[in-house]
């Protein structure tokens, strides 16, 4: 991952390890988001944790 631990917490928390989190970290060409399953997580996130600050960049890779 291309985050540090304190950084993973955090995001965990702030995520609510709402599926699929993490991979929007993941520094491996391998692993990509499509657009449209960013924008699912992001309405998802917004929708189950309305107090969840969506404005986090989650295409740090």
């Amino acid at each position: 991952m291309s985050i540090n631990i304190k950084e993973y917490l955090n995001l965990a928390k702030e995520t609510a390890g709402l599926y699929p989190w993490q991979e929007f970290f993941i520094a491996d060409k391998k692993f990509s988001i499509e657009q449209e399953q960013e924008e699912n997580f992001k309405e998802d996130l917004e929708l189950l944790f309305p107090e969840t600050d969506i404005s986090l960049n989650f295409s740090l890779k």
